[in-house]
């Protein structure tokens, strides 16, 4: 009976709580749906509001859009014709830069075909006078010669004289002239064949003079044909390595002028180590033969780089030819590799 009461007790309790949280729920539903059309009404005007704000948006992004689109349009054919106007402009300046530098190459050539012909009569003057020397000189050993022999001739017959009254003494003759008697014939013999090598030789240099102004021609001609027609750069250089005519190619590689080719000699675009490349070796009128490498161009304006040449000395005499080509700019890697 106890439990039993007890049971009660318990269902009593929670009924009691249940229907309390019934009646709070039912209140705060009731609030709720109080509050519920003002809601809706305030969310509807916000939605409202945010349309129309967005409508706005849309009508003066398009009529914004309908501007710009109306100013480049206007604006285009403007743009357009100025476009037109400076590529008229550039073409027509382009135009004359190209006849100028035709210009300018055609005046370097006549200027350069202008000069040859007076740096080969100044080659041709310089010729001419070592011709007369060494006609002067050969003139000069013949008579050297001449008066060696007759001298020679009288030291012989003196000596033969000498040696016949020194043999006639008999044993009153000492025995130094003895000994000279034994070997007069064998200096004798080594003093004509001395003689003879020295007038072979001066024949042979006389020839080579005189047989020179023939050979010269063909090589003027054709110094003058590589510096009017060669597509590489050319310089002719003096023995002493200053600049004498050059072809508008060399010009442009050394970045120098015309005007102020003279003023310069070849050293002054090479390292100091490369200077014996362009100098002749052996005999002054001997035209060496073609030396090939690569050296590296110190331009005017401070520019490097590197090129192969091809070196004739004495391609017509007192003139060097060096021909240039294989041009290339030094870059930052080759550079550090090189030093």
């Amino acid at each position: 009976m106890r439990g039993q009461a007890h049971t009660n007790e318990i269902h009593t309790r929670l009924s009691a709580r249940v229907t309390d949280a019934v009646f709070a729920v039912n209140a705060k539903i009731t609030r709720f749906r109080e509050r519920l059309p003002v809601l809706w009404q305030q969310a509807k005007t916000y939605f409202r509001h945010a349309h129309e704000r967005s409508a706005k948006l849309t009508a003066s992004a398009a009529d914004k859009r309908r501007i710009l689109q109306a100013r480049v349009q206007s604006r285009l054919p403007v743009v357009l014709e100025q476009a037109k106007a400076h590529l008229r402009e550039a073409h027509e300046h382009c135009a004359k830069l190209a006849a100028s530098a035709a210009d300018k190459r055609r005046i370097l050539q006549a200027r350069v075909q202008s000069r040859l012909p007076v740096v080969l009569e100044q080659a041709e003057a310089h010729l001419r006078e070592a011709h007369e020397h060494c006609a002067k000189l050969a003139a000069s050993v013949t008579d050297r010669q001449r008066q060696l022999r007759e001298a020679l001739r009288l030291k012989e017959h003196n000596l033969h004289a000498l040696f016949a009254d020194a043999l006639g003494r008999g044993p009153e003759a000492s025995p130094g002239i003895r000994r000279y008697n034994t070997r007069f014939p064998v200096v004798l013999k080594q003093a004509k064949v001395r003689l003879r090598q020295a007038e072979n030789k001066v024949i042979r240099l006389a020839r080579n003079v005189v047989d020179k102004p023939r050979k010269l021609r063909p090589r003027e001609n054709d110094l003058q044909k590589l510096l009017a027609s060669s597509q590489d750069a050319v310089v002719v250089t003096s023995v002493d390595h200053r600049f004498v005519a050059a072809n508008p190619k060399a010009l442009s590689l050394f970045g120098i002028s015309e005007r102020n080719m003279k003023m310069f000699t070849i050293d002054a675009f090479l390292s100091r180590g490369q200077i014996p490349l362009f100098d002749e070796i052996g005999a002054s009128f001997a035209s060496g033969r073609e030396r090939c490498g690569e050296c590296e161009i110190r331009r005017l304006d401070g520019n490097s780089g590197i090129a192969e040449y091809t070196f004739v000395a004495n391609y017509v005499p007192f003139l060097h030819v060096c021909r240039f080509h294989n041009y290339r700019k030094w870059t930052i890697r080759r550079r550090l590799a090189a030093s």
